[in-house]
This record gives C-alpha cells, structure tokens and sequence, in this order.
C-alpha cells in the first residue's frame, strides 16, 4: 500500500499562536493533529510534546519491536492499533506531569486524533474533538466521536439545528490529554481501500466547514492533497478563522498489499 500525505497548519484570523501541532509521516504511516489548550505557550507546548512523543514511540518500536512498553496490551485490539494507543498514553502521562512540575503549564492539554496504517489496515485514536473523516466511493464518513459537552447532549436528546447553533457549551470538551494522569482512547480499526482518502483536522476546521464541504473540495481535485489543503484552510479564514485551523490529508494508493475482506 502506498500512502500520499500532506499537513497544512494555520493561526487564524483571531488567534496570535498556533496551538496546533500536527504529524505527516508517511515513512511510519503515522498521521496527527493534535490541538493544544492552555494560557501563554502552554497549549503549544502540549501539542508539541503529543507530536514529538508520539512519533518517537512508533519510530522506535518499528525499528525494535521487542522494546519494553509502559502500558499493557489491551487484547481487544491489534498490535499496531495498541503501538497507536500506548504511544497517546505515553504523551498524556508527559504533559499531566510537566503540567504539575512548571507552574506556567498548570492545567495545559491536548486533544488528539491520529491514523497509523499497516499494510492494508487503517488505526484510527483520538482523545477531545479534533476528528478523523474518511471519504470513499463519493461519500464522506465521520471516523471519530467528539468526547465533547454538545455531543453527550445530542446523544441524551434529539436536537435542532438550532439547538446545536445555539448550544453555549459546544467547544467545552470532556477528555483531553493532560488533565487526569490516565486517560482512555478511542480506538478503531478498519480495512482500507485503494483510493481512500482520510482527513484529519483540528475543530478551527470541522467548526467552520461542514462535511460535505470537505467531501466536495477533495472530489473537485482529488490528486491535488496541496490544493485541498490550502482551500480548506482558506475557507475556513474566510469564515472567520475563530480558532487555529490544521488538516492532514492522506490517499490510499495502489501499487502494494491490500485485503479484500
């Protein structure tokens, strides 16, 4: 399976730091967003050590895979889905601590959404609201499930759109890395196809543009991820760029190994 990727990360219209931090590695098939919280730098500082951690734990355990982890293995996933997920518990225990160590990180966090592919299997985590969409076949397809107040409402009632425009708790999310020294993360699994496309995106993004916006700027240039990229980015200002705005887009190509179920 060959992997096309591209990271685009953006401050916005109103912020004066970028809080994001994002990953396109395609030589690990690793990709993350990840959406930093917390006053001054803190924030910034949270979703670098996400990124950085992150990447250092699935380098090393693809380089040795008899390296110790710190975490157990969770049967009810594969082995690439649990180097996924140890490698976010490792970044939450990193920013809980330095959170408690330096009083200007008090109460800094990160949500997290991330994919690592291995042969023809997508894993899929997240932590908070930044989210995962998988567009195959001409329809887009929401991957993750906001850990967000405005989500657990919608899930205890049916709402209105209008109820869901007005709600005044919708950005207020329920876990995120950093703010408990354990955390639990989502986790999925799925076979992939030739041709996929996966998006991943911070809310400065998901907030402003819907998703079958997004469907339609990729199908209008489905082998141009730089143009995709920047239109989103660019709509996404255009509409106000309330907040810090990171997508990475990743294609599925042929030639290599792929499933069939």
């Amino acid at each position: 399976m060959k992997l096309v990727g591209l990271g685009k990360t953006d401050t916005g219209m109103k912020r004066k730091i970028n809080q994001d931090a994002i990953a396109c590695r395609e030589d690990l098939g690793l990709f993350v967003v990840a959406d930093g919280m917390g006053g001054h730098k803190a924030g910034e500082i949270a979703s670098g050590i996400v990124i950085d951690s992150m990447t250092r734990f699935i380098k090393a355990t693809k380089e040795d895979q008899n390296i110790t982890w710190p975490f157990p293995y969770d049967d009810k996933y594969s082995y690439e889905g649990n180097r996924l997920g140890v490698s976010i518990k490792i970044a939450n225990q990193l920013i809980f601590h330095e959170s408690k160590a330096e009083e200007s990180f008090k109460g800094m966090g990160s949500t997290v959404a991330a994919i690592l592919f291995s042969e023809a299997t997508s894993h899929f985590a997240h932590v908070g609201d930044s989210r995962i969409y998988r567009i195959r076949d001409g329809a887009i397809t929401q991957m993750t499930e906001d850990h967000s107040l405005l989500n657990a409402e919608m899930k205890r009632r049916k709402m209105t759109p209008e109820e869901i425009h007005s709600f005044p708790y919708k950005n207020v999310i329920t876990r995120a890395l950093g703010s408990q020294e354990k955390v639990d993360v989502e986790i999925r699994e799925e076979i992939v196809r030739p041709r996929d496309l996966y998006l991943i995106c911070s809310d400065g993004l998901s907030g402003l543009v819907d998703a079958e916006e997004m469907k339609d700027i990729f199908i209008q240039s489905p082998e141009d991820l730089e143009s995709v990229g920047t239109r989103l980015v660019d709509l996404a200002n255009e509409r106000g760029g309330i907040d810090n705005i990171s997508v990475v887009l990743v294609t599925t190509q042929a030639p290599g190994k792929w499933k069939t179920s």
